[in-house]
């Protein structure tokens, strides 16, 4: 019995992980995301910008 259960409770740790690190890898690729678009505006606010300053 109690190994059993600890196979249980192994398996219950690992779902929890895989589980935090699919969420993690989400929360990375949204920011990465947004960070790629802020990249991008400010090219392309620079872009128009620039050339009103030169």
């Amino acid at each position: 019995m109690p190994d059993s259960s600890n196979r249980i409770d192994k398996s219950k740790k690992l779902q929890r992980y895989s589980f935090s690190t699919e969420v993690c890898i989400y929360l990375l690729y949204n920011s990465f995301e947004m960070f790629n678009r802020l990249t991008k505006a400010i090219a392309l606010g620079n872009g128009i910008i620039a050339p009103t300053v030169n």
